[in-house]
């Protein structure tokens, strides 16, 4: 098996010393290992104290100049969930039953080299997900756009009684996805309209 490979497979629970990965591959030599490493800066990440974790998962072990401790692993958890796209925090909340909501939220808030808010309660990667924010800012507008144009049913009563006078059988035929209760409903109860004759309507 090729050696990035086997380095891949050690690595693939936690973040490693060059001597523990030596444990996992004894064939190799920790030179070797290293030059390895080096050579797939896209596969592997360095840390401090000469621990080597996996690009893309491991870079939230880095504080300072120290390791962060395993207790502290609730940030791997969560870079890991938001590896490939962007998610809602019901979904980190169904994902880590164990964790609380609010240690969640805060440590999303506590990072923000690694974590962006995308819309409300959708969080993403830092320097990935940037693009979405305006993308949601965009659905949202064009949701609100057409909920303020969404025509009413009074509205539609209206414009068809425009062409003149009409029963309740014709106009509930003009706009039949409207129910035929409503349609009475509002003719009886709103002023715009006026009944002319037996079950005739039109405008005052």
């Amino acid at each position: 098996m090729i050696l990035k490979k086997r380095i891949l497979e050690a690595l693939s629970e936690k973040a490693l010393t060059h001597k523990e990965l030596k444990q996992k591959i004894p064939d190799k030599t920790i030179r070797i290992i290293s030059a390895t490493v080096s050579q797939n800066k896209n596969l592997f990440v360095r840390l401090d104290k000469g621990y080597v974790g996996l690009k893309g998962r491991d870079e939230h072990l880095v504080t300072g100049n120290r390791i962060v401790p395993d207790k502290f692993c609730l940030y791997k958890k969560l870079v890991n969930l938001m590896a490939h796209r962007e998610v809602r925090l019901e979904y980190l909340y169904e994902r880590l039953p164990d964790e609380k909501k609010v240690s969640i939220r805060a440590y999303i808030n506590a990072r923000p080299d690694l974590f962006i808010r995308v819309a409300r309660g959708v969080y993403g990667r830092k320097d990935r997900d940037e693009w979405l924010i305006r993308k949601y800012a965009l659905g949202k507008e064009s949701t609100k756009i057409r909920k303020t144009h969404r025509e009413t049913i009074v509205e539609k009563i209206t414009k068809v009684l425009l062409d003149g006078e009409r029963n309740l059988q014709e106009i509930h035929h003009a706009m039949p996805t409207y129910p035929r209760k409503s349609i009475t409903s509002k003719l009886s109860l709103n002023q715009k309209f006026e009944k002319i004759g037996k079950g005739v309507w039109g405008l005052k």
